[in-house]
C-alpha cells in the first residue's frame, strides 16, 4: 500500500540526473532524504530499498528497543540522576520482560494492562508504578511520532492503588511541630555537650528548620552561597548520588536544584 514517490529528471552541469525524495516517515533517522542517480531504475531502486528497510524495522522493533530509544533521545533533556532513574526501571521491570519483548506493533491495551498488573507482585510503590506506565505511555508516544506505531494503548491503563506496596523505608512530607521541637531540643543538648560525636549535625539541623532546605541542598551548600551583609543564603544547587547506566559509574556530587522553583534564597 505504499507508494513509490516520485521520480523527477532535471539537467545539472550538462548531466541529466534523476531524483526523488524518501519521506521522513521513512527514514532511519527522522528527516527527508534526496536520493539521486544517473538513471530512474536506480533512483527508484534505492528510494524502494530504503522505504522496505524502514517498514522491515517497524514490524520486528520490541516494545524494550522502542523504550530503549526513546530513552537515547531524553537523555540530556533530563537531570542525570532523574536519567539514571529511568534507566534503573527500564533495566529492573521493562527490558528482559515478556512485554518488553513484544512487536509495539501488536501491543494492544490488554497487554499494557496485563504488565501493570505483573508489577503488584514485586511489591513496588505506586509511584515507581506511576513512573513506569509514564515512561511507556511516552515511548510509545515518540513511536507514535516517528510513524512506528498509530496508537497509544498505555495511556489507557489505570493501576489500582491498593495493589502497590506501602511499605516505604521512609516517608515524605514536613516535619510536624512536635518533631520540630524535639529536633531543636536534642540538637541544643548535643552542641552544649561537645564530646557527642554527632553535635556537628546539630548546627545542620537547626539551619534546615530555619531555612527549610532539604538534607541535599544544605549538604551542597558553599560560603560562597552566603551573604553575611544581607544575611542571606542562597540556594542554587543540591548533593546528588546515583550510578551512571553507560559506565556503570557511581556518581557523587552536585547538581542544579530539583525545580526551576527551588532556586532561592
Amino acid at each position: 500500500g505504499i507508494k513509490t514517490p516520485k521520480i523527477t529528471q532535471r539537467e545539472k552541469n550538462g548531466v541529466t540526473q534523476f531524483y526523488s525524495v524518501v519521506p521522513a516517515r521513512f527514514s532511519r533517522d527522522g528527516k527527508r532524504h534526496q536520493v539521486v542517480c544517473k538513471t530512474e531504475a536506480e533512483c527508484k531502486r534505492k528510494v524502494q530499498k530504503i522505504i522496505i528497510a524502514a517498514v522491515e524495522k517497524k514490524r520486528t522493533r520490541a516494545v524494550s528497543e522502542l523504550v530503549e530509544e526513546y530513552l537515547n533521545v531524553k537523555k540530556g533533556s533530563v537531570k542525570p540522576q532523574s536519567f539514571s532513574g529511568y534507566c534503573g526501571n527500564y533495566e529492573k521491570h521493562i527490558k528482559n520482560s515478556a512485554f518488553g519483548q513484544l512487536d509495539i506493533t501488536k501491543v494492544q491495551l490488554p497487554d499494557c494492562q496485563m504488565f501493570i498488573n505483573s508489577l503488584y507482585s514485586k511489591n513496588l510503590a505506586y509511584s515507581t508504578i506511576r513512573k513506569l506506565k509514564m515512561m511507556i505511555s511516552e515511548a510509545f508516544e515518540y513511536g507514535i511520532s516517528r510513524d512506528y506505531i498509530l496508537r497509544n494503548y498505555a495511556k489507557y491503563v489505570t493501576i489500582n492503588k491498593s495493589l502497590c506496596t506501602s511499605n516505604r523505608t521512609h516517608e515524605a512530607g514536613a516535619w510536624t511541630d512536635e518533631e520540630i521541637e524535639k529536633l531543636w531540643d536534642t540538637s541544643i543538648k548535643l552542641w552544649n555537650d561537645g564530646h557527642n560525636r554527632w553535635y556537628r549535625n546539630s548546627a545542620l539541623i537547626m539551619l534546615m528548620i530555619f531555612t527549610g532546605c532539604r538534607a541535599g541542598e544544605i549538604s551542597a551548600a558553599t560560603w560562597d552561597d552566603v551573604d553575611f551583609e544581607k544575611r542571606t543564603l542562597s540556594i542554587t544547587k543540591t548533593h546528588a548520588q546515583y550510578t551512571d547506566y553507560e559506565t556503570g559509574t557511581y556518581i557523587i556530587g552536585n547538581s542544579n536544584t530539583k525545580t526551576e522553583e527551588s532556586t532561592r534564597l
